[in-house]
Formats: C-alpha cells, structure tokens, sequence
C-alpha cells in the first residue's frame, strides 16, 4: 500500500502547484516544521520520516476517503497502477 503525499492532489491544489512537491516543501507548508536539512545524518533520516507520518496522518482520512470512492487522489502515476496503490 503506497501513499505518496508528493503527487497528492488536494495538498498540491492547496499549494497552487502543477510539479511534484517535496517532503520539504510539503511538511513546511503544512505543518510548520523544517524538514530534509541532511541526508548524512541518521537523526534527520529519523526527523523526516516522522515528519512524513505525521503528515499523512493529518491527511489520512481524506485519501483513504477518496480510494474507497473509487477516485484516483493522485495526479501521477497513471491510473493504470492504481492496483499498487490500494
């Protein structure tokens, strides 16, 4: 089951954006915080991943919401790959 926040259609439409949005971008315009500063380090791994979640989580029931209907919430990848993504 992949969600993937970056080609989520409502987030993208908020932020008034027709390419993909990063994590960074993403988890700044949304939740405040600073994100992606290094790839070195285990701890920012760490601080990125929650980051992700928490994000999803505040997002989850409006996705899962427009899967369930039958709608593709995502602008990328093709419809054709929808059976990856439920």
């Amino acid at each position: 089951m992949t969600r993937d926040l970056a080609l989520f259609l409502p987030l993208r439409r908020k932020l008034k954006s027709r390419k993909i949005v990063d994590l960074k971008t993403l988890t700044h315009a949304y939740m405040g915080r600073r994100v992606g500063m290094s790839y070195e380090d285990s701890y920012f791994q760490l601080e990125d991943a929650r980051a992700c979640m928490d994000l999803f989580r505040s997002c989850e029931d409006t996705y899962e919401g427009m899967i369930a209907a039958g709608t593709w919430p995502c602008n990328l990848p093709p419809i054709v790959f929808a059976q990856y993504f439920a």
